[in-house]
């Protein structure tokens, strides 16, 4: 008799050890998603702010070249370094919308940070 209860009660410490571990393993995998989900929100506003500073130093630039002169297509036209710096301009502003559509970087942040 007592060799038999001694196995039903293996048999259950078994079965509980077994859930226990398997609960463990789910709870390990859901921190592990939300430590990657939040490190992945991180480098997404980071890139945000590193790209949005570069495409500010260049409409600074392009500012100082343009702001005493009245921008058409004649005069971007006629200015080769205008022209060049126009078309990077415009090529970095079309890269940061199609990375902002793609979800690459963070809209709400680049909203705050242009006001």
């Amino acid at each position: 008799m007592f060799d038999y209860s001694f196995y039903e009660v293996l048999s259950i410490l078994e079965k509980i050890s077994v859930i226990l571990g398997v609960a463990f393993v789910a709870i390990q995998i859901w921190l592990q998603t939300r430590i990657a989900r939040a490190d992945h929100d991180r480098h997404k506003k980071q890139s945000t702010i590193e790209f949005y500073n570069l495409l500010s130093r260049e409409s600074y630039h392009l500012y100082d070249i343009i702001k005493n002169n009245p921008l058409d297509f004649s005069t971007v036209k006629s200015d080769e370094k205008l022209e060049e710096s126009v078309i990077r301009y415009l090529g970095r502003l079309e890269r940061l919308a199609v990375g902002v559509a793609a979800d690459v970087y963070d809209y709400k942040l680049l909203c705050f940070m242009t006001g």
